[in-house]
């Protein structure tokens, strides 16, 4: 799903730049470009880093095993 429309930035995209180590919204924006336009997507942005950050685990396993758990 389309987080940031601007930028076409997934949330996947963003699941993957938080499991690299992104733990605040300016990382993901130096990273991803996300919530960088018209601003209307920080919210949710934010709430995605909130959601997967406090998922260390799950950010870190590969796709198939995440969906399983």
């Amino acid at each position: 799903m389309y987080v940031c429309i601007c930028q076409a930035i997934t949330e996947s995209e963003i699941e993957s730049a938080i499991a690299d180590g992104a733990r605040t919204l300016d990382q993901l924006r130096d990273r991803l470009s996300a919530a960088s336009c018209c601003g209307a997507c920080t919210d949710v942005v934010s709430d995605c880093l909130d959601r997967f950050a406090a998922e260390p685990q799950r950010a870190s396993m590969p796709a198939a095993v995440a969906a399983a758990s």
